[in-house]
């Protein structure tokens, strides 16, 4: 395998394909159980907090963001046992009478039907559905295109991968080779692996069988849990912070008077609409500045910062030019205390009449996706 040209945690990315916006074409062999409901799945999950996470495994030419599902293909069941081979020839053929139209996004994950046993051979050995693996992804090349599949077989009785239920482990390994499929498309191609660890293993292989749920199209489905190198755990989704607001009372000292004010700081989510490789970002900005009367007053500023949930941010923003010390912090349980003693002065001329800000906020989200954790130093 060549050399990775970028690491988060365990895994690193060779330098592979992505699906960066996939596009799922269901394709059902044989009379396929539940393959309205299957078809749901695939129409939400690519459009759900499930696939928004897998942004953290962008790079910088390749951002992976909300996917597409399209009505799905039927085709009759020809053999009672299908080997992985007599798949991908499956496939060939409908590329060659164009029922299918492969194009650098597409995926085409099969199902097959309750009576229909998948094998697979190789060098000899024959290895069984349920018995020796449960799903599998791979590609090929045909016509000039790169194809990208999976095989899933009907879980009915099957004990040995997962404990969702017969519905719920086809689910949760429809997710498992999509997250594979977008993040380690071409594991099929030599040289050409995507998002992978030391061992060759995939984001999902490193928690096998772990399944969660997520919610879309008005119920909650079953997915398999993948690894986000960003937390170091696995998860099926980074739940958005939404808007938080936290507003932190501080002390100003001015000509020996005290003067109360309160810096307002909210917190607004966007981290759909961003994408971000590092484990934090730095931004300094600057506060409105504010006229502070020579009589103690109540005033407050209002920051709206946008926040990606699959970073850690600091956030800075300096402008003192009075002496300010922080009296109290907030009394949330979910915010580091400050010290009271602390103590941040920069003199001025006593003719200066404008009051800056600084603060520094530390925003984080958490697996059990808890409110955000706070830690504010703020200054008037």
């Amino acid at each position: 395998m060549v050399n990775p040209q970028l690491t988060n945690g365990l895994v690193s990315f060779f330098g592979g394909h992505l699906l960066t916006q996939v596009e799922v074409n269901p394709v059902f062999y044989g009379q396929v159980s539940n393959a309205s409901l299957i078809t749901d799945f695939y129409k939400g999950v690519v459009d759900s907090l499930y696939v928004d996470w897998l942004s953290e495994y962008s790079t910088s030419d390749k951002i992976i963001k909300h996917g597409t599902a399209v009505d799905p293909v039927f085709v009759s069941a020809i053999n009672q046992t299908v080997t992985t081979g007599q798949i991908e020839q499956l496939l060939k053929g409908l590329m060659d009478t164009n029922i299918i139209r492969p194009n650098d996004q597409s995926y085409f994950p099969v199902h097959l039907s309750s009576d229909t046993l998948l094998v697979h051979k190789q060098s000899g050995e024959t290895f069984e559905q349920c018995v020796d693996f449960c799903s599998f992804h791979n590609s090929f090349f045909h016509n000039n295109q790169s194809v990208f599949f999976a095989v899933v077989p009907d879980m009915t009785g099957c004990l040995r991968c997962g404990s969702s239920g017969d519905f719920g482990n086809v689910c949760a390994l429809a997710s498992r080779e999509l997250v594979n499929t977008i993040t380690d498309p071409g594991v099929g191609f030599k040289d050409s692996r995507g998002w992978v660890d030391d061992n060759g293993f995939e984001i999902t292989d490193l928690c096998q069988h772990d399944h969660g749920s997520v919610e879309f199209g008005g119920r909650l489905w079953t997915v398999q849990k993948a690894y986000s190198g960003q937390l170091n755990q696995c998860i099926v989704n980074k739940q958005p912070l939404g808007t938080q607001t936290l507003a932190v009372p501080v002390t100003v000292t001015r000509n020996a008077v005290i003067l109360t004010q309160t810096l307002t700081l909210t917190v607004t989510d966007t981290a759909l609409a961003q994408t971000s490789l590092s484990t934090s970002v730095s931004m300094i900005t600057s506060f409105t500045t504010i006229f502070v009367d020579p009589t103690p007053t109540d005033a407050s500023l209002t920051l709206t910062i946008p926040v990606a949930t699959q970073t850690d941010v600091s956030l800075t923003a300096t402008d003192v030019t009075e002496t300010a010390t922080v009296t109290d912090a907030p009394a949330e349980s979910n915010i580091a205390s400050i010290p009271s003693d602390t103590d941040f002065s920069q003199p001025t001329p006593d003719t200066v009449p404008v009051l800056g800000a600084t603060g520094t906020a530390l925003l984080s989200t958490a697996q059990t996706m808890s409110p955000v954790l706070i830690a504010l130093l703020a200054l008037l």
